[in-house]
């Protein structure tokens, strides 16, 4: 089950935050002043959104508020919150201070004002005995089948993992996967994207025994493995997003950066599930440690 609608939102305070450094290997110090960031960042952004509209999907954009100076992360908003099917919304703990303030409740009113909600469930209080889910970084869920994957981080806390799933109703597949010096990947969402048919995957992060696992529920699902590496998986090629379109057409959200780590096979096997959609972010990238998936909030509602 593909999201036919999203959410965005349009950074006002975008930068480089030292915090979230501490887990996320991806961030880089940038060169440029804050306000060549912020304004690289807003082009791309826009450039994005722009992009995904041309490919027929449905999205509502959030303005961020320029007062909330400390929020350098809010573009990648699915971290906080997320949507379903049933039309409930969850909000999370952040393993971050500074990214707590993302959660705000004039876009929660937005939700409830514009979309049927039934049920609200809220996490965030576990910040308070130090254990962390932040949402679909942490997991990537299959709606379908009823699956939920995650792997074990600082900010993937194994049992409000298995809380999730209990309240969901999910069967939780949990598993190790670490880069190539050795460290946990921050979130699931970057070595691995899931569309109904398919499964973008970095394999060489994943130990033998937890692999043999997750290609069992792959192939029992009907997923089409295909595996990329560490190089890859660096290019933010596992941080790409499964739509449909308002045409029925499925697509893969992904940025150039990752595209062009991409061999040839990978590229076409990809394509024979979904139509590839790509756009330059490089900055947010570089800067955030996030890529295409990790700024889209799927909207079920």
């Amino acid at each position: 089950m593909l999201a036919e609608k999203i959410i965005m939102l349009r950074p006002s305070n975008f930068g480089y935050n030292p915090e979230t450094a501490i887990t996320n290997a991806f961030q880089e110090r940038p060169d440029g002043t804050k306000q060549q960031i912020k304004s690289q960042a807003l082009t791309e952004f826009d450039g994005l959104v722009g992009t995904l509209q041309e490919a027929g999907i449905h999205i509502d954009i959030w303005e961020e508020d320029a007062s909330d100076i400390n929020t350098y992360d809010a573009v990648f908003l699915n971290n906080w919150f997320s949507t379903h099917p049933d039309n409930t919304i969850f909000t999370y703990p952040m393993f971050s201070p500074s990214r707590r303030l993302e959660r705000n409740s004039k876009y929660l009113e937005n939700l409830t004002n514009t979309y049927q909600v039934l049920t609200k469930i809220s996490l965030e209080n576990y910040e308070q005995l130090g254990i962390f889910l932040e949402s679909t970084g942490s997991m990537v869920i299959d709606h379908a089948n009823g699956i939920v994957y995650g792997n074990r981080s600082p900010r993937t806390n194994e049992i409000l993992f298995f809380k999730w799933a209990r309240l969901m109703g999910f069967t939780p597949i949990l598993f190790d996967a670490l880069d190539r010096n050795r460290i946990s990947i921050y979130h699931t969402n970057v070595l691995m994207g899931l569309g109904e048919r398919f499964v973008v995957i970095n394999s060489e992060a994943i130990p033998y025994r937890d692999w043999e696992i997750l290609k069992y529920h792959f192939n029992k699902t009907g997923k089409e493995i295909i595996e990329i590496d560490h190089s890859q998986m660096e290019s933010f090629a596992g941080n790409v997003l499964p739509l449909v379109n308002k045409n029925g057409k499925r697509i893969l959200a992904m940025s150039t950066s990752a595209f062009e780590s991409l061999t040839r096979d990978q590229i076409c096997r990809i394509e024979a599930h979904a139509l590839i959609v790509k756009h330059d972010i490089s900055t947010i990238e570089s800067v955030g440690g996030g890529s295409v998936r990790c700024m889209i909030a799927e909207n079920y509602l």
